[in-house]
This record gives C-alpha cells, structure tokens and sequence, in this order.
C-alpha cells in the first residue's frame, strides 16, 4: 500500500449521557455536583518501513511532547488530554511525515508508516532533521516534498521560525525548497519551523495540515556574516547626493572600535565614516555627493560580535542631482558616551537615530515600515524609551541598545506617547495616555519593564503632558497644562506610591502658550518654550517661577529643547525649522546664539 499516514485503531467518541429532566443541573439539595477530572488518553503505536519493518530510533514528536521509538520501533505517550495534536515522524534515514491526530480515546495501536512514496502532496524529508542538535547558525532548512511545489505559491509567510529569524528568502527547485531565514540563529536555542497548509503542488493540491519540526543549534558561533540588504539596493538611481549607506547584516557585528579589519573603499573617492548599531553598517559622508554619478562602495573585512569574517560585498547606485531635506525632531542626551539620540524622517516614516553632539557617527537604530518618536535615554543610557504606531496606536516601547532588541510596554487602545525616563537610576518610565472622548490627557507611571503601572496624579483634572523628570528627585516633574486660554509649565511634586500630589504653575505669570519645560543638570533653571512674539523661542526661569529671561530670538521656531548633560557646559540642544524640516542645533546658555549646526 502506498499511502503513508496513520493506520490503527479507530478513535472512539465518548459521549456523556445527560440525567434527569430539564432545569437544574445540581445535586438533590441544590449543590453544585463535582465535575470530575478531565479524561487521561493514551497514544501508543509503532514506527514502521514500507515493508512493516519497526523503525529504532525515529523521532516522534507530539505537538510539545517528543519520544524516540525503541529498537522495535514502538513508543508512547501517556496521560494524554483529549483534544488535536500535531503529531511530526522523522526516521534516521531522514523520511519525515507531519500530520494532524484527534485523540479522543485510548490509542495503543497506533502504525505510523514512512515510505518515499506518498498519494497526496506531503514533506517527505527536512533537514535538520527532527529534534537534532547543532544545526548551523545560518538557518538553512531544505524540505523535500512528494510533489512538485508550485513556487508562485511560496513565499516567505508560509514559512515561520519561532523565535523569529526575520524574512525568510524561499528557493522552489521541483520537490525540493530551500529556506534562509534573513537574520543569523541563536546559539544554542531550541527551534520551531511551522510550514503552512496552504503550500501548494503545482497540480494544486495542499498540504493536509500545517506541518512542523524541531531542532536546536549548534553552540559555537562560526558563521561569517552576510549581507541582507542595503539602503540604497543595488544599481538603484537618483538617490539624494547627501544619502547614508546602510548594510543590514544577517548577525550582530562587533563595536566600531573592533573592527581592525574593516576596509571601505567608495569610488569616485568620497570620505566615509563607518558607524555601527546592531546588525547595521551605516556610512555617512562629510559632504554631499557628486550629482547623476555612480558610486562604488567596497566593504572587506566587517566582523560580527564572534569575530567571524564576513566576505566582502559591492554596492552600486547612481545619485541624481537632489539633496535631501530630512525632518529631525525630539533629541535627547545622555552623559552616558556623550550620544544624542533623535527621531527622523527622511522617507515615508520616522525612525531613531544617534550620533555624538559634535554631530559626527550617525547610526541609525530603527528601521521599520512605521514611526518610532519621542526617544528617550535611561540614566545610564543603555535603554531608549520612545512611543511607535506598530499596531495603529501609539504604545510605549523600549529599546536596549546592547541586545539591538524593543519590547513593547503598553498595549492599550488609548494613545500612549511621550515616555521619559526619571533623572536617577530607579528607570521609573512616566508617560502620557490619551483617551479621546472628551477625557483629559493623563500621566502615567511605570517601572522600565512595564511593571507597576499607575496614575500619577487621579486629582489633576486638567490635560497634563510633556512629563519632564527632575534629574535628581524622582518625586519631582515638569509637566504642561491647559490653563485659562493657554498652556503653562507645572511643577508636580509628591506623586509616588503613599504621597499626596501638589502641582505649582511656574509660568502662569506669562500670557503666552509655555511648552516643553526642561531642567538643568543641576535641577538650578528650567527652560520652555513661548510663542510670545509670535515665534517660539527658549526662555529660561527659576524652579519658583519668580524670575524669567527670554534666551533666543530666533525667527524660524523652536519645537524641542534638551540641556547638555555636562555640568557647566552651558548649551542647549534644540529643534528648530519649518514644520517637515526641523534642524538640530547647539544653542548657547550664555548668549542664545546657535553655536554648532548638528544636521
């Protein structure tokens, strides 16, 4: 017979018969009568050749159960609950079989056979093979199936690794498809391949239900790393003669300072410098670009976060004769490594960035089909807190520069924006939740892993945003309110768990819009925002409100101001430009004047 599937026993429904006429289901006085525990199953049989021959150590796996057969061939699985199971078959040779099994009924005679012969369109073989060890680090997985795989049926979705391994690139050759996930596997991680049903033959049969297998990777990183895509792509035209150049790698790569090996070599000659975030290569030029020329860029040597070697690689593009106008809003900076970090949009969304705050080692740090705004540094800066629209709202995430990897905190249908982390290191994130619906804007708390959420103040009624944290008490914030016609800056105090809140107007004096309060590094001045003049500008006050100073007269606006975190070093970082070309710039404390333009 050629089918291979499961031959045994057939399943037998149980069906409880129901006592007693209708209404009450309790016992004779009216109790509730005890359910009895759920049924226990067992599934047992035997791994078979096409001959009838027991097949010794097969791998079985039953949804997250596994066995390995005996020299007979034989297994089983005990106190089974009723229900579907993904049953996977795998013999040393490398013949597989996934199907579905309902168990709802003792099982004890189970026949599993394996043949290369199938009737129906079915995974034949798969490498790794079925809960092996040491599988490469690159994540090549090669199925083989009973029928010719239509390949305008296949793609990348079809085909799911957990944990995630991004992309995955799918090659049909007749029966046989090749698998390479776009990012390098973990080292020693148990692994997941789901292949989907709905693949299909090329006579347009399916497969009889999703398939999956198992295997764990190998515990030495050896894999070089490989280019996944670039920004431009290759022997694209017209891109902006003041473009970045960005290399995705398949593996993590080793600081910038590490790469003794790295050669780069742009042709015609352009002055490049390599910076390095993650997974990502980005070069950045000190000047713009000839006009409608093709480049040439040469990269040898880049080393991943094991010191393997990668092969070099070659770009080509053509430039036109644009520069591009970018848009950088909402900068902060950390004393941390002396990094600014920002939101910028230079195509169809906002993405985060870093560099220095002379302007120099731009590293892009996201790069997604959505925005990413209002990035904000832990104590120590090794987190990044910012609000992103992944799901159609905004909810608040956190990046952790050491892994390359978000997580995201909220998940509430209101928008949650505006995230900052406290001043010390306790990393208390506070936030912004908008409801909508007439209802004010709310701030509130959080521990940096999404624990402990709370409202920080429930007796403020009012709209409260841009929360600000005092850079040396917790217990002490900035926020901005409504307030007779116009906004002002509060001081809230007193809001952690077992405090009363009081909230103190620092600006109310001023009949103008105060945004954006912002303290120094020793907690001594806040600066804000004021429209008054027409024009936004940084003005400067004390902590009571009692003194005010108007900073810069600039004639383009001010949207965003941060101190330097440097103790004495008397500079602001600010936004300023038309709305869609925002600039970054440092601003003198002492005299208001821009002292460095960043981008």
């Amino acid at each position: 017979m050629k089918y291979s599937g499961l031959m045994g026993a057939a399943m037998i429904l149980l069906l409880a018969a129901s006592c007693g006429g209708g209404g009450g289901g309790g016992g004779g006085n009216g109790s509730p009568v005890p359910q009895p525990p759920p049924a226990k199953y067992t599934y047992a049989g035997r791994v078979v050749d096409a001959a009838g021959a027991g097949i010794a150590d097969a791998q079985v796996q039953l949804s997250q159960l596994s066995r390995v057969t005996d020299e007979s061939g034989a297994f089983s699985f005990g106190s089974l609950t009723g229900g579907t199971y993904n049953l996977s078959v795998q013999a040393p040779d490398g013949l597989f079989l996934a199907q579905q099994i309902s168990l709802t009924a003792d099982e004890t005679n189970a026949r599993i056979a394996l043949s290369e012969s199938r009737d129906c369109f079915e995974i034949v073989r798969i490498a790794p093979q079925l809960n092996s060890d040491g599988a490469s680090l690159s994540g090549e997985v090669v199925l083989e199936f009973s029928r010719e795989v239509d390949a305008a049926s296949a793609d990348g979705s079809d085909f799911t690794f957990t944990p995630g391994a991004g992309d995955v690139a799918v090659v049909v050759d007749g029966r046989t498809v090749t698998l390479q996930p776009a990012l390098e596997l973990a080292t020693s991680q148990r692994y997941r391949l789901k292949v989907s049903q709905h693949l299909q033959s090329v006579q347009g049969q399916e497969l009889p239900s999703d398939a999956y297998t198992y295997f764990a990777t190998e515990a030495r990183d050896s894999v070089p790393p490989r280019l996944v895509s670039s920004i431009p792509s290759e022997s694209v035209t017209d891109v902006p003669r003041n473009t970045e150049v960005r290399f995705t790698m398949s593996d993590e790569l080793a600081p910038i300072s590490a790469q003794d090996e790295l050669s780069v070599t742009v042709v015609p000659s352009a002055s490049a410098t390599p910076a390095i975030a993650g997974n990502v290569l980005t070069l950045s030029f000190a000047s713009a670009l000839a006009a409608t020329t093709e480049y040439i860029i040469t990269v040898s040597g880049l080393k991943d976060d094991a010191e393997n070697v990668g092969e070099q690689f070659i770009l080509s593009f053509v430039t036109g004769s644009v520069i591009e106008s970018f848009d950088d809003v909402e900068p902060d900076w950390n004393r941390f490594g002396d990094l600014i970090v920002f939101a910028r949009k230079s195509g169809g969304q906002y993405d985060l960035y870093t560099m220095h705050s002379d302007g120099g080692e731009l590293a892009q740090v996201t790069d997604t089909s959505y925005d990413e705004r209002h990035p904000r540094f832990s104590s120590d800066g090794q987190l990044i807190a910012y609000q992103a629209n992944a799901f159609g709202n905004w909810d608040i995430f956190v990046y952790e520069r050491s892994s390359g990897q978000s997580v995201q905190l909220t998940a509430e249908a209101d928008d949650d924006i505006q995230p900052t982390f406290c001043g010390t290191f306790s990393d208390i994130i506070a936030f912004v939740q908008r409801p909508g619906y007439n209802q004010p804007d709310r701030i509130f708390l959080m521990n940096y892993d999404g624990s402990l959420l709370r409202e920080a103040d429930v007796t403020f009624n009012r709209n409260q945003r841009e929360p600000r944290f005092h850079p040396l008490i917790d217990n002490q914030l900035l926020f901005v309110t409504d307030e007779g016609g116009d906004s002002d800056i509060y001081v809230k105090s007193a809001f952690l768990e077992g405090d009363s809140p009081t909230n103190a107007n620092v600006t109310g004096n001023l009949a103008s819009n105060e945004t954006l309060g912002a303290w120094s590094p020793d907690g001594s001045i806040i600066a804000f925002l004021s429209d008054s003049g027409g024009v936004r500008n940084v003005w400067l006050c004390d902590p009571t409100g009692a003194a005010y100073q108007r900073l810069t007269s600039f004639s383009e606006p001010v949207d965003w101001l941060v101190f330097s975190p440097n103790v004495g070093e008397n500079l602001l970082l600010v936004s300023m430009g038309a709305s869609g070309h925002h600039h970054l710039a440092l601003v003198s404390l002492t005299d208001g004047t821009v002292v460095e333009e960043l981008t």
